[in-house]
């Protein structure tokens, strides 16, 4: 595959901080479950005359190669073809096609149409300077069930204006990173504005529509994931687009916020995403679901629906903050990869990179106004980052580490919303991996097995999460265990291991020491044989005793 295969709330005004009212836990959250339906994906060269497929049509778009990268341009309101669908048994009129939000170089991706349910299709009018038309009829609905995560009973709110990847119902499967592709990740320069040029209907499955995208641009394009890194519904929701290398917080179960999406948790750099041809890394690809080009090819409403547009701006206005960027400027990109280079907006258009009508006409020209109120919310807030936490202790003994921490001296202006914690083997440890322990408590049990470790805790708030404290390395030695046990008539024998020194009693008033160790019980009864190690921790296991032809019998 090629490289391509290619926060959150709306911020007050006087405040950027508070993304979300998010759900707390008090522990590493337990798994949840989300259950959709995998994607059925139909993608087949267009033929002539009426295409079936063995499911119900729900979205439908054309893909195609390019020659030296040239963008396909539009010339007339049909520039991109045309398709009709055959719906209860008979053909819908004539639709034009447009152009979907997310190009790579060399490729052509139209905009996926909703499409009621269709038996069949057939395609007309593709344009001239383009070649391998492909045509894809995509089912999020009837496939086989896909549940993520196990099920879980202490369901926080599901009203959460985030959603992580888990919770649109991702297919981690079908990814490319699945398959062996690898993420890139760099500092962010620009953040680019695109339409997704789909559906207007504010009632539509959101989540089935941005998973009907992903299988589009994996499966039919060919990239490694979905192209933009973040999406934003009509009703303002915000949707983790590109896996950024970890799994984020789920915003319905998990207390989420969005301020992990697209971020590699190490660096704090923006994961490569596939939206704008040559110039990806470092850009950041926000596509409001929706088609906002005054053309035939969109349906409904084309005006931006004003809670998108306050999601949108409340994102962008998170992302400016944390990342240091002037959202009424311009930045001179660079790409750090090819060093391709252009003067942009530093909150652009798609089509300020390339010609191509997204983000759509009515989009794109509330773009200035966007801005503007961008830099409005920024005013009211100078939140950044927490400060690391103060004191980190980590206390080692038999099978278990106690650590405690005190907030930091500084919440960077805005209501620490975790503590995450993490365990290595070096002292150097890394803050890429998931977290043994988030939560809102300042401190935390870690159960690992024998051995010597480091441990770092962190702060997060609606921001992102700061610099990260640490401490160890600590001992954690074996615990207490009673390896064996097992009885012949009235005489029982017992193994165990922990730190030395090892003792035993039997609940009869005897006792032993060491390993491996035997007692004869001389009357039928209930005894608590009990292992203490060096360390005092303790192992218990129950001897049952009962006369059998008059002579003691036990089991354990």
């Amino acid at each position: 595959m090629s490289p391509h295969r290619p926060f959150l709330a709306r911020a007050a005004a006087v405040a950027v901080a508070t993304l979300l009212a998010s759900v707390v836990l008090a522990a590493v959250p337990a798994a949840y479950a989300v259950s959709s339906h995998r994607a059925l994906n139909d993608t087949r060269p267009v033929g002539v005359g009426a295409v079936a497929v063995g499911f119900p049509i729900e979205y439908f778009g054309l893909v195609a190669d390019l020659p030296s990268g040239a963008p396909l341009e539009a010339h007339d309101p049909s520039a991109y073809g045309q398709a009709r669908f055959r719906v209860d048994g008979a053909w819908t009129a004539w639709q034009d096609l447009d152009q979907d939000g997310a190009q790579s170089t060399g490729h052509f991706t139209g905009a996926l149409v909703s499409v009621d349910r269709a038996t069949a299709y057939q395609v007309r009018n593709l344009p001239a300077g383009a070649s391998h038309w492909r045509a894809a009829a995509i089912n999020t609905t009837d496939g086989p069930t896909l549940t993520v995560g196990k099920a879980r009973s202490d369901a926080a709110s599901a009203s959460a204006s985030c959603r992580s990847r888990a919770d649109w119902g991702a297919d981690e499967s079908l990814s490319g990173w699945a398959k062996g592709d690898t993420q890139t990740y760099f500092p962010l320069q620009a953040l680019t504005v695109h339409h997704t040029a789909g559906s207007n209907d504010l009632t539509q499955d959101y989540g089935a529509t941005v998973r009907a995208i992903y299988s589009y641009h994996v499966q039919t394009n060919g990239w490694s994931d979905i192209g933009y890194q973040y999406l934003v519904d009509g009703h303002g929701v915000v949707y983790e687009g590109r896996n950024s290398g970890h799994t984020s917080r789920s915003c319905l179960y998990d207390g989420g916020d969005g301020s992990d999406f697209a971020h590699q948790t190490s660096t704090d750099q923006v994961v490569t995403g596939a939206h704008v041809a040559n110039y990806n890394s470092g850009n950041a690809g926000v596509a409001l679901m929706g088609c906002y080009e005054p053309t035939t090819a969109c349906s409904g409403s084309t005006t931006p629906p004003t809670a998108a547009v306050d999601g949108l701006e409340g994102l962008l206005a998170s992302l400016a903050t944390r990342h240091g960027l002037k959202p009424t400027g311009s930045v001179h990109y660079v790409n750090p990869v090819t060093g391709a280079a252009k003067d942009v907006a530093t909150i652009s258009g798609h089509r300020d990179w390339e010609a191509t009508a997204c983000p759509g006409g009515n989009l794109y020209a509330q773009l200035p106004t966007i801005r503007s109120d961008v830099a409005s919310r920024m005013a009211g807030s100078t939140a950044t980052a927490p400060a690391a936490p103060s004191s980190l202790t980590a206390s080692g003994g038999a099978g278990s580490v106690a650590l405690s921490w005190t907030a930091p001296t500084s919440d960077g202006g805005a209501a620490i919303s975790r503590y995450e914690v993490f365990r290595g083997a070096t002292s150097t440890v890394s803050t890429s991996t998931t977290p043994i322990y988030s939560g809102s408590a300042t401190s935390a049990t870690d159960k690992p097995a024998a051995g010597s470790y480091y441990y770092a805790v962190r702060a997060c708030n609606s921001v992102g999460c700061g610099t990260s404290a640490s401490a160890g390395p600590v001992t954690v030695t074996t615990p207490a265990t009673i390896t064996s046990a097992s009885c012949s008539g009235a005489t029982c024998t017992f193994a165990g291991q922990g730190t030395p020194t090892l003792t035993w009693t039997f609940g009869n008033g005897k006792g032993a020491s060491g390993s491996p160790v035997s007692v004869t019980y001389a009357a039928k009864g209930s005894y608590t044989v009990t292992l203490t190690d060096g360390q005092q921790s303790r192992a218990t296991r129950t001897v049952q005793c009962s006369l059998v032809k008059k002579r003691v019998s036990c089991t354990t």
